[in-house]
């Protein structure tokens, strides 16, 4: 039923090809698509790639029927729609149709975009191997993390007499900023305490009381 499900998908793109406006084709390239639809029909009926074709490089992996289907299909707009956009006489939304386009181009190369959990962890081991598992490029790699380490502490530590200087001035400004921010407060602060003084002085004297 997959199967029938993605040759009906295949078919509906192909027949629309030649439908195509101008502007779509600014993104996609209708003879890639072509190809890419025969590989598509030989793969979902053999379950392997024909001979003398591209396939899927390590760590991709030979896709499940069921995935190809999900991804041709579409996972957030239907393969119809954005066939739909991308053949309309006159473009009604150019983000649209260029969306479109763009998508059925990455529908068809998911073909080659599928990774197993199984060569995902092969893949990781490999690198680890790589990097790592080999004592010389752990090594290698340990020397050239520390040489990098030095370097940007060297460039740290490392200041020229202007830079000083400058580095000097900056603190200074700043602390005298903060210098001028605390008398500022402080002047505040007393302005209103003498403020309260005489308001409560103000006050018993009102009530005939002698501070």
């Amino acid at each position: 039923m997959t199967v029938e499900l993605i040759r009906e998908n295949l078919k509906m793109l192909e027949q629309n090809l030649g439908n195509f406006n101008a502007y779509s084709l600014q993104f996609l390239d209708v003879e890639d698509i072509r190809a890419k639809i025969s590989i598509w029909r030989w793969y979902i009926s053999h379950a392997y790639f024909e001979k003398g074709v591209p396939r899927p490089e390590f760590p991709a992996s030979n896709p499940p029927v069921p995935w190809l289907h999900s991804q041709l299909q579409g996972l957030s707009v239907p393969l119809h729609r954005d066939i739909h956009s991308c053949t309309e006489p006159v473009v009604t939304s150019f983000l649209h149709t260029e969306g479109a386009a763009r998508r059925i181009a990455q529908r068809m190369n998911m073909i080659y975009g599928y990774v197993s959990p199984e060569d995902a962890k092969k893949d990781q081991e490999q690198a680890f191997e790589r990097n790592i598992g080999d004592p010389k490029r752990r090594k290698a790699h340990a020397e050239a993390q520390a040489r990098l380490r030095a370097r940007e502490k060297a460039e740290k530590n490392h200041r020229t007499p202007e830079q000083l200087q400058k580095l000097g001035e900056e603190y200074l400004k700043k602390k005298n900023k903060q210098r001028a921010q605390f008398q500022k407060q402080e002047a505040e602060k007393l302005k209103t305490e003498q403020e309260r003084y005489l308001a409560e002085g103000k006050r018993l004297k009102n009530r005939g009381i002698q501070a």
